[in-house]
């Protein structure tokens, strides 16, 4: 047998060099010159250094945006930045508003004020993040609240019947923890905080600054709050949920004075509103008798009558519109107890004889937050508190239902938290 024949060999292509697997190196990018209008005291890096090297995070407050300058900055290379203003914001659509709200509303002045309360802090605080964008359900009509989980909160809180729709969650700024819905209890993200530096002091939000819209939970407490882990006795006293309603409710940016100047909120609430406030235990003896201190809380259901109201942005305000020098020393903590409650006095006495019955302080700084705070000169404890109510407190003052125009607030006796469901 013959062998097979041979095959010719294949013809190969001619050689070349493999591609090489990456790209030859680009030049490094070169620095770049940030433009005239940015500010490099608007960082809030790590000890505010426009620093940002790799597990740091290059960010701006008042709503700055940051641009990465590229230069070499404490021995990082090319991590530093700068913040420079954001880009215009898009105009709102015609009669409607990024943040979903109920909107022309007027069945009481300080709903139809709490509508320009929203959209003018919304606005300057660039809403909305997804942080900022919870609880914010609306509701056409009764009967479509009575089908929803929300039935049985509001019909606690308010009465449904008496309720004007349609109605936005985004309109409360104030929401009772042990008696939220369960499907909303276990959906919410609340900012997390931990004590102020005390043992027994404010909470601090943690991270970055509070933003509008944000929700937390405000109070004193003992150590950190969490309030997955608060127990049902504590509920009443600092596990209650707030939503913040200016544009900055923490860090450097709860007072800008250019800001705050176009904001509703500056502008407070008019007299003879009735508006819905927070209470809690116990005010201080140094505090005049006959006083009462509260918080502002639309969405608690309990009404005060402000009467003949001034507004006044914080304490100092005392001072500087009325002449009453003694708060300066109240404020820079030079005043011992003696003189503060003399201080307290005195001022009460004088704007009772000038015919006010409370004081709004808007933008008042409770050492870590912007809040808004209601002082009542008329009328209030003439005891000692032993718990949320007001001893003595003058029939028709506190009201509920909605608005403020149902039956006199019958405070629930025991608890640390003034509630009208006695």
């Amino acid at each position: 047998l013959l062998p097979p024949p041979l095959r010719a060999p294949p013809v190969l292509p001619p050689y070349s060099p493999p591609s090489p697997l990456l790209p030859p190196a680009s030049p490094s990018p070169r620095p770049t010159q940030p433009p005239p209008d940015c500010d490099d005291e608007q960082c809030t890096s790590v000890g505010d250094d426009c620093c940002a090297p790799a597990g740091d995070s290059a960010t701006c407050r008042y709503g700055y945006a940051a641009v990465h300058t590229l230069q070499d900055c404490f021995g990082f290379q090319r991590a530093s930045y700068t913040c420079c203003p954001s880009p215009p914001t898009p105009p709102l659509p015609p009669g409607g508003s990024r943040y979903p709200l109920a909107r022309g509303m007027s069945d009481s002045p300080q709903r139809e004020w709490m509508q320009r309360v929203v959209e003018t802090s919304a606005a300057a605080a660039e809403c909305c993040l997804p942080t900022q964008t919870q609880l914010l359900q609306t509701f056409a009509t009764a009967t479509e609240l009575r089908a929803s989980p929300w039935a049985d909160y509001f019909e606690h809180v308010y009465g449904i019947r008496t309720m004007v729709f349609p109605f936005s969650l985004g309109e409360i700024a104030f929401f009772y923890w042990d008696r939220l819905p369960l499907t909303a209890k276990a959906s919410l993200k609340l900012r997390e905080q931990q004590p102020g530096g005390e043992r027994w002091s404010y909470m601090v939000i943690e991270g970055p600054a509070l933003r509008f819209g944000e929700l937390y939970g405000h109070g004193f407490a003992w150590g950190r709050v969490r309030h997955s882990a608060l127990r049902p006795s504590e509920w009443r006293s600092h596990g209650n949920v707030w939503r913040c309603l200016h544009p900055w409710c923490s860090g450097p940016g709860r007072y800008v004075p250019e800001v705050f100047a176009r904001l509703a909120i500056s502008e407070g609430l008019p007299s003879h509103t009735r508006a819905e406030v927070f209470h809690a235990c116990c005010d201080s003896h140094d505090w005049p008798q006959g006083t009462a201190w509260f918080f502002l809380a639309p969405g608690s259901g309990v009404f005060l009558d402000l009467r003949r109201t001034v507004v006044l942005r914080t304490h100092a305000d005392l001072a500087t519109r009325f002449g009453f020098s003694c708060w300066g020393s109240v404020l820079d903590e030079t005043c011992h107890s003696w003189c503060e409650r003399e201080c307290y006095v005195e001022t009460v006495e004088a704007l009772r004889t000038e015919g006010y019955d409370t004081i709004q302080f808007t933008n008042y700084d409770a050492e870590h937050y912007a809040d808004y705070e209601v002082w009542d000169l008329r009328v209030g404890s003439a005891d000692w508190q032993n718990d949320g109510c007001l001893p003595d407190y003058p029939r028709g003052t506190l009201t509920r239902g909605w608005a403020g125009t149902g039956e006199e607030c019958r405070c629930r006796r025991g608890g640390d938290l003034l509630r009208c469901d006695g």
